[in-house]
């Protein structure tokens, strides 16, 4: 008998002896299988973090497993074939259309860093295919050797019986080039996906200056305000944080004092300079904005200063545009910073010094107030402004979170980028780093425009919630707040367990397109 006639019984088990090809690739799609089964679970909890695609790679690491046990006990049973190659190849289909043309409904899980390991999760995927497809084409080329019907008997007649065993017709079986041949296209795909892709997520998109399309954290396509014409979102690089002049870790701790100086009364005069400026940034990977900045960076600069001091911020425009400055707080009209009030608008190459007392404490926010109101917020003119109680405040590790977003389309209809100091997904990239039972005190300000609300949820934790940071007790205790444009609070909290906990806006289609991050304790 010829080693390729042998059959499987009932079970499906193969009989007879194998043929030293066969069982070779068999083998190796065995282990193949249940290298990637094992990489699936162990990679799995890590997805699961970010989205439910997460529980597909369960379910797909425990059906590889089965398959390259099965494959190693020889096992070869038609519906183990099937449903090795089935769950590979759509995983695999999957894989190269997200990092290709998208899949809008699956594909995405913002916030995920692809490391190392997500890399080789992917290529083990691809070669788990190769090696069962090339397997299973071996197998079927076996069986089509056995039962081939010959076109001529050896006598040359016209007789169309079957050849007789041992007897098999030129190129009538797959061979390992003709199966890698049908591989390659597969392999090539990936790598054309990971040339394509990138080593972490982030957002893509061309912007509404025209840019070429970058690369994101997402997978879903903006439609918020702008339809098909927003940011389609795909993996790829991180912000150009140098070439944007500010990067949104060191916004978080980053309070700008000013210059003081003691007053002959007594008090002290704290004093700043602000210059508003236009400046193209990058608000997510390729996403190119033409910002109004103060100080060339968006969100400004945090204002700190203490109660009852004297503040002078002396203010130049720069830009192109008519500006003002307005600080929320308490102040004489002339210092207010609106149109035709005092000095009104500040042209272009103008300047005026804004000056008040610090009242009352609390946690603040200044922007400009020139009109279309709406433009000059939303290209980027706000920064925060904290007065600290005379007493002071309990020692803490602070951080400042602007939430903002960004109408790339430019029609007024809502955001196609949402985030918080402005960079999408900045704080999946870099999560925050915290400590374990150390107090952590957020000024969480909603400067967003074109959306009625704003809000902040934290995972695994609660929060005492001080509104407008003007009273020393909390109003309650929440894992979830609503602000709406121009509201902001402070959130004081303690980490009991180390680990990484994600934050993120309560409302999914912000969160999906960029605003969320985590908090890494340590």
């Amino acid at each position: 008998m010829s080693p390729w006639s042998r059959a499987t019984n009932a079970t499906g088990s193969i009989e007879g002896p194998e043929p030293r090809r066969q069982l070779s690739t068999r083998r190796i799609a065995g282990v193949a299988a249940l290298g990637t089964g094992l990489l699936h679970l162990v990679l799995a909890p890590e997805h699961l973090t970010v989205s439910y695609v997460g529980v597909l790679f369960v379910l797909g690491g425990l059906a590889a497993m089965v398959v390259g046990v099965a494959l190693l006990r020889g096992f070869a049973h038609p519906a183990v074939w099937a449903v090795g190659i089935v769950v590979s190849g759509g995983m695999a289909a999957g894989l190269i259309l997200s990092r290709t043309v998208g899949l809008p409904a699956v594909v995405g899980l913002p916030g995920v860093v692809e490391d190392a390991w997500g890399v080789l999760e992917n290529v083990s995927l691809l070669l788990e295919l190769a090696f069962l497809s090339l397997a299973w084409l071996e197998r079927a080329g076996a069986g089509a050797r056995r039962f081939r019907w010959s076109p001529r008997t050896s006598g040359g007649g016209a007789d169309r019986g079957a050849r007789p065993e041992g007897r098999v017709a030129r190129h009538s079986g797959m061979t390992r080039r003709g199966a890698l041949a049908a591989v390659v296209p597969v392999l090539g795909a990936g790598a054309a996906g990971r040339l394509l892709g990138g080593p972490s997520f982030g957002l893509a998109s061309a912007s509404a200056a025209g840019h070429d399309a970058g690369a994101s954290p997402g997978g879903l396509a903006a439609t918020h305000g702008g339809g098909a014409n927003g940011p389609t979102f795909k993996r790829g690089d991180l912000v150009d944080h140098a070439a944007n002049g500010f990067n949104p870790t060191d916004i978080l701790r980053d309070f700008d004092m000013g210059k003081s100086r003691r007053l002959a009364s007594g008090r002290t005069l704290r004093e700043w300079e602000l210059v508003a400026e236009d400046k193209e940034i990058e608000v997510a990977p390729g996403v190119k904005y033409p910002a109004w900045t103060y100080n060339g960076r968006v969100p400004g600069p945090t204002l700190r200063a203490t109660e009852g001091e004297r503040l002078r911020v002396n203010f130049i425009n720069a830009g192109t545009a008519p500006h003002t400055i307005h600080f929320h707080g308490i102040h004489r009209a002339v210092h207010d910073g609106v149109p035709g009030v005092g000095p009104g608008l500040i042209e272009p190459g103008g300047s005026y010094t804004y000056e008040f007392d610090a009242e009352p404490f609390g946690l603040h926010h200044y922007h400009c107030h020139a009109g279309p109101l709406a433009e000059h917020i939303a290209r980027g003119l706000y920064g925060t402004f904290v007065i600290d109680p005379k007493k002071g405040r309990p020692e803490a590790d602070e951080l400042v979170m602007q939430m903002n977003g960004f109408n790339t389309n430019f029609d007024a209809e809502g955001n196609q980028v949402y985030a918080v100091n402005t960079v999408a997904f900045h704080y999946v990239n870099e999560p925050i780093k915290v400590k374990r039972g150390e107090l952590v005190r957020i000024y969480l300000v909603n400067i967003l425009e074109f959306d009625p609300i704003n809000s902040f949820h934290i995972h695994g934790n609660f929060f005492d919630y001080y509104p407008t940071g003007t009273s020393l007790e909390p109003a309650e205790l929440t894992d979830t707040v609503l602000q709406g444009q121009g509201q902001r609070g402070i959130c004081e909290l303690r980490f009991p367990f180390p680990g990484k906990y994600m934050f993120h806006a309560h409302k999914s289609e912000f969160a999906e397109l960029g605003w969320m991050g985590f908090f890494d304790v340590s």
